[in-house]
């Protein structure tokens, strides 16, 4: 998975997805972004506001969720999120 973030000032938290047609069929890609919406709901108290460009790559068909919120959870430490 690729995390992009951009910081526009006085703006809400928005989450963007952006998952290829390549990766597989639409079960499986819906399968990816319903898992990425659970753990950004659940982190989203300490997210930034700005906006947020989740790309995903093709190792994440095969991610279980735990290893999605890995990934996640070692992005936000590349932020300096707070817990």
């Amino acid at each position: 998975m690729d995390l992009r973030y951009w910081v526009i000032d006085d703006q809400e938290l928005k989450v963007y997805f952006v998952i290829p047609r390549k990766l597989g069929s639409s079960v499986a890609r819906n399968r990816i972004k319903r898992r990425l919406k659970e753990i950004i709901r659940l982190d989203k108290n300490t997210l930034q506001p700005g906006f947020y460009l989740l790309r995903v790559k093709e190792c994440a068909l095969d991610a279980s969720y735990n290893e999605l919120r890995e990934e996640f959870v070692n992005f936000k430490v590349k932020l300096n999120c707070r817990d």
